[in-house]
């Protein structure tokens, strides 16, 4: 990332001519972005900026001194800036000793007030790093809570993101749920290792799984948030399934067989029991036969045939059938009895 004093639009112009043309994107905030094959460089004009409520975008304005663009950061290790003329470090707020010592500090009190996602970069902070909070900043996380409300959904997702994608996504989770930050809720910790531990890689996509777990321990209305269409379905899945009364595999995929993969696993981590047996089993439904197959079979065109592969599946989910031939057969006999 670069910072800039000056013309913006003319450096970054004659910055892509450099490069024999690139593409540059402006944003609203006096940041712009040059692309050019695999390379991107971030140049921001200095600025200075003022929340003119807690949890709001800031007003940004053009600062001509670089001591107001790094007083507006969220941590003092954020707050250096490298002058390319020498090279010099210019470290106004401690931020060099505080990275050697490996602390997380605030600029002043109030900064989780102006922006309370700043609490949850400090949780991931302090986590990716191994680091720890002093005690101003301590004492900022434990009122952040208050102030996130104010904050849109759509930055606190964000965050989530960000976070579901930390290969300690679990303890950071966990801090958030302490904190209560998430909305003034709280999950259960042994929820979330057990999410954490079933859902592969790291995904952006995941951060829904870890919200499950912090919506269904409370009576939060989640479902007037911003939620992408993918996003809504999972969460009433995840609502069916933590709701669902059942006692065998088969009623269990009855209602979860066109269901979302996290949504399998989340509603396994949380009841446990013969849920998480379906989910380890469920990799097994899945049928050799298609439709057409059927059809070929002599199976009349209709819903006959939805129902059978959804019997087939069944029955490879509870093992009695494992093989293509096994299908055959137990089609086979299912026609030979229908006549």
């Amino acid at each position: 990332d670069f910072l800039l004093i000056g013309d913006i639009h003319k450096f970054m112009k004659t910055l892509a001519s450099e490069f024999g043309g690139a593409d540059v994107i402006y944003s609203q905030f006096r940041t712009a972005k040059l692309r050019k094959d695999k390379l991107t460089i971030d140049v921001a004009h200095a600025r200075k900026e003022r929340y003119p409520r807690p949890g709001a975008l800031p007003d940004v304005w053009p600062a001509y001194d670089i001591a107001d663009d790094l007083s507006r950061r969220d941590f003092t290790i954020n707050a250096m800036a490298i002058n390319l003329l020498n090279f010099d470090v210019v470290d106004l707020f401690g931020g060099l000793s505080d990275l050697q010592n490996g602390i997380i500090r605030v600029l002043y009190v109030g900064s989780f007030r102006d922006d309370p996602t700043r609490a949850f970069r400090a949780i991931r902070y302090r986590h990716r790093f191994g680091f720890r909070y002093d005690q101003t900043t301590e004492e900022e996380l434990k009122s952040a809570f208050a102030w996130v409300r104010d904050v849109s959904f759509g930055r606190i997702r964000n965050e989530l993101k960000r976070m579901a994608q930390e290969d300690k996504r679990a303890e950071m989770f966990i801090e958030v749920s302490d904190y209560k930050i998430l909305l003034w809720m709280k999950a259960d910790p042994e929820h979330i290792v057990r999410i954490d531990n079933k859902l592969e890689g790291r995904s952006p996509k995941h951060w829904v799984a870890f919200f499950a777990a912090f919506v269904f321990r409370s009576d939060f209305d989640w479902e007037r948030l911003p939620l992408t269409r993918w996003e809504y379905n999972v969460m009433r899945q995840i609502k069916t399934g933590l709701g669902l009364k059942a006692s065998t595999l088969s009623e269990i995929h009855k209602v979860f067989r066109r269901f979302d993969e996290i949504s399998v696993k989340v509603i396994s981590a949380i009841r446990g029991g013969i849920f998480e047996d379906y989910e380890h089993r469920r990799v097994n439904a899945k049928t050799h036969l298609k439709g057409e197959d059927l059809i070929k079979m002599g199976v009349p065109q209709g819903p006959l045939i939805g129902k059978i592969i959804e019997l087939l599946e069944i029955q490879r989910l509870t093992g009695n059938i494992q093989t293509v031939e096994d299908e055959i057969e137990f089609v086979q006999n299912m026609l030979k009895t229908a006549d």
